[in-house]
């Protein structure tokens, strides 16, 4: 198992080939720790080559320091957070031979209800990025949404009721 940072996250720089191997009795796994969606606060493997792994191989992500996903969101639809945890900045990332990451196994943790795991190969199979999005789009009024309908309907009645008084009046 390799884990960029000990004990908190951190960066692990390989100048060179990455390799990840799964060969039937023993899995490969890459460990990143997550505290926020800001460089520093994730774990991050930065390759300075190529990384290979072998079909089946883990990336696993576990959340550090008590961090809570759903506290960076601003909203319930759309990116929360990205975190690049494998950067190249020359080769690119195989998974068994093929440029991408289709085979690999993915061990994320839980997230709360509303939001959801996106994986995304970017950048021409250059990054790993996780990104944490919400998932539901709010489609109850607020509150005060609520009060202006509500005011607005009333307005409307009464300046019918008027309306139709002068008009019987004549």
């Amino acid at each position: 198992m390799v884990t960029p940072g000990i004990g908190a996250p951190g960066t692990l720089t390989i100048n060179g080939i990455y390799t990840q191997a799964n060969n039937g009795t023993s899995t490969g796994i890459l460990d990143f720790l997550l505290g926020g969606g800001q460089p520093g606060q994730y774990s991050q493997l930065v390759v300075n080559g190529f990384a290979l792994f072998d079909l089946g191989s883990i990336i696993r992500a576990e959340f550090f320091g008590n961090f809570d996903p759903s506290a960076d969101c601003t909203t319930t639809f759309g990116v929360c957070d990205s975190f690049d945890v494998l950067h190249l900045t020359t080769g690119i990332i195989e998974t068994n031979g093929v440029a991408g990451i289709a085979g690999l196994t993915f061990d994320l943790p839980a997230l709360p209800s509303g939001f959801i795991w996106q994986v995304l190969d970017l950048n021409g199979h250059h990054d790993l990025v996780l990104r944490i999005e919400g998932s539901v789009s709010a489609t109850t009024p607020e509150p005060a949404s609520l009060v202006l309908l509500l005011g607005g309907l009333i307005g409307v009645g009464a300046f019918h009721k008027r309306r139709r008084r002068s008009l019987d009046q004549r």
